[in-house]
């Protein structure tokens, strides 16, 4: 054997081994998608790695940062992004930790390709990939459903009419639409008053929109009635599918003290010379929607020429007072002095005690 020949072979062979070029791994660029306001998770596909000495994939290294939205390794697997996350340029992440790499849009934002950053790859053997790539990530738009952002109700005075109901009382807003897109819907009316729009009373079923509101179109007129509380339920909807189910609007009636009204004054006939002839609330009543029979004050201002009147067995004289309930009671009456007199009056004001009046007014007796 020629043990010089061998070794030359085994020598050759060796610096053939030992000089292998170096192979360094490639990628090519890719763009990924998402859906917005929802987090992308990378995984080792989404780099496109090649390696034609068949090194396994190692890491990932950031060679560019995002251009919007937030790149960041979630450590916790919590889907936000604490203290320390957000990824830094040439940070690398390890393969076997990839889908703890995430992309998160900005809250609402889409649009194609909205973001991108660089990377390079590593083979773990042979280093760094020579050049960087570029990831692209499309963010595919949902629609946002609107959002009220102002139901405060309104307060108003009872029988208070064109009470505005402006946008600082009620405001929906929504990220995508215009406010004439934002449609509310009466699913209840108001039993108290009612709901107008530019003088047009709403019923159940009709609509308004938001730039109605905007332009103080909408407004409410109190009935007048003894309540304290009215209001109207809607619904909202944006016109290309967001909404918000049915909600309530309170209004809020502050009371108003309303005039006495002189009910019923038919007047009396009686017999030359009667006496205690009752005076009932047939003949004579004065109603109050805020106050009671013992509040409806009537003061004299002149009493009978031909006879007197009596509150229960109290001759009456200018000035004297009785109420609606010494009338309920039947307690005023009257008699006639037995002149020869054809007619008789007394004249009278009455007052709530709450601030209601109705100027002189006459009782006529025949």
């Amino acid at each position: 054997m020629n043990y010089f020949k061998a070794g030359l072979i085994v020598f050759f062979c060796l610096i053939a081994i030992y000089s292998k070029a170096q192979n360094l791994p490639t990628a090519v660029d890719n763009t990924i998608s998402t859906t917005e306001d929802i987090d992308r998770i990378l995984t080792s596909a989404d780099f496109n790695y090649i390696d034609i000495d068949a090194d396994p994939f190692t890491s990932v290294r950031i060679s560019q940062l995002e251009s919007a939205g937030s790149l960041y390794f979630d450590a916790n697997s919590n889907g936000i992004i604490d203290g320390g996350e957000d990824i830094t340029l040439n940070q690398d992440i390890l393969i076997i930790n990839i889908n703890q790499l995430k992309f998160k849009p900005a809250p609402n934002a889409n649009g194609f390709g909205y973001s991108n950053f660089g990377f390079m790859v590593d083979d773990g053997n042979d280093g760094l990939s020579a050049a960087q790539y570029i990831m692209t990530i499309d963010v595919t738009a949902v629609n946002d459903n609107p959002y009220i952002v102002n139901n405060t109700g309104i307060i108003v005075n009872e029988g208070s009419v064109n009470q505005v109901i402006a946008s600082a009382l009620l405001q929906t807003n929504d990220v995508e639409q215009a406010a004439g897109a934002i449609t509310y819907t009466i699913t209840a009316i108001p039993t108290n008053g009612n709901l107008q729009i530019n003088a047009i009373t709403l019923g159940i079923g009709d609509f308004f929109t938001q730039t109605d509101i905007n332009s103080n179109f909408i407004n409410y007129d109190h009935n007048g009635s003894e309540t304290i509380t009215d209001g109207f339920t809607f619904t909202v909807a944006d016109g290309v599918g967001g909404s918000i189910v049915a909600t309530s609007f309170v209004i809020n009636i502050t009371a108003q003290n309303d005039n006495p009204v002189l009910a019923t004054n038919t007047g009396k006939t009686v017999n030359e010379g009667a006496a205690s002839q009752i005076i009932p609330n047939t003949e004579l009543q004065v109603t109050d929607a805020d106050n009671t029979t013992a509040q409806i004050t009537y003061t004299l201002t002149a009493v009978p020429a031909n006879g007197t009147l009596y509150n229960g067995i109290t001759p009456l004289i200018a000035g004297n007072s009785f109420t609606q309930a010494n009338i309920n009671s039947n307690n005023l009456n009257y008699s006639h002095n037995g002149s020869e007199t054809l007619t008789d009056a007394f004249t009278f004001t009455v007052a709530d005690g709450s601030g209601g009046t109705i100027g002189a007014t006459t009782f006529s007796i025949t």
